[in-house]
């Protein structure tokens, strides 16, 4: 088994272990629809360094497996995954919670994976080939976001008509090919600090913060309040 559908089934298993009443679920399943279509596409995208991409996809799943076990051992996750995991139980819209989760983990979880997979696979600038399959997805995953933004407006609204107005206006602003640029920026800065602990732990810790204040931005009640409880039943 490879390490993306290693990282699909642990997916699959969230998903089954949560039900919809849960925000984390929203965003679960927004990333596993986002990585089954990356792997569908595999042999089309022409990656130059197929092994970068493999270790990468693994590395920054596993950031998502590491947040969801701190939270649900009662743990506090970085204030990056805060908006998401503190209002996980509360009456938000689907999107919401969806792209909450995608806000931590590209602009907080993704510079690290980069950087970590850079230096598992000995690689060293510069990073063309690398950058090139890095930005090879992104009609992807734009693709399916707005795909799957579509769906879970829709299920709300089949349950509560007109329940998603203002939900939209949360996420309208994120852009998931902008955050991955910034992130690979944010890597190529963590890069050079990789052997000046301090400052590195300092640049995260503030990065983290950064991106904890954006989520909760994207977290704000809206008309699609009740919309969260009515599509799932509670």
């Amino acid at each position: 088994m490879s390490a993306v559908d290693d990282a699909i089934a642990r997916m699959r298993a969230i998903r089954e272990e949560l039900d919809q009443g849960d925000g984390a679920w929203w965003f679960n399943e927004l990333y596993l629809r986002m990585t089954e279509a990356v792997r569908d596409r595999l042999a089309s995208l022409g990656f130059v360094d197929a092994a970068f991409m493999a270790e990468l996809d693994a590395r920054f799943a596993a950031r998502w497996f590491e947040a969801f076990a701190q939270a649900q051992a009662g743990n506090a996750p970085s204030p990056a995954w805060r908006p998401l995991f503190d209002a996980r139980y509360q009456a938000r819209a689907p999107v919401q919670f969806a792209f909450a989760g995608m806000n931590a983990h590209i602009n907080y979880d993704l510079c690290i994976a980069v950087v970590d997979t850079l230096g598992a696979l000995g690689r060293n600038h510069p990073f063309d080939d690398e950058y090139a399959d890095y930005c090879r997805i992104n009609d992807v995953l734009e693709t399916v976001q707005e795909q799957v933004k579509r769906e879970f407006e829709d299920a709300v609204l089949r349950a509560v008509d007109g329940a998603t107005q203002g939900a939209g206006d949360a996420v309208v602003h994120w852009d998931i090919v902008e955050a991955r640029a910034a992130a690979w920026s944010n890597a190529m800065v963590l890069w050079d600090l990789r052997e000046r602990e301090v400052t590195k732990g300092l640049f995260l810790a503030v990065l983290s913060r950064t991106v904890g204040f954006a989520g909760r931005g994207l977290m704000v009640p809206t008309g699609a309040a009740p919309a969260l409880r009515a599509a799932s039943g509670g």
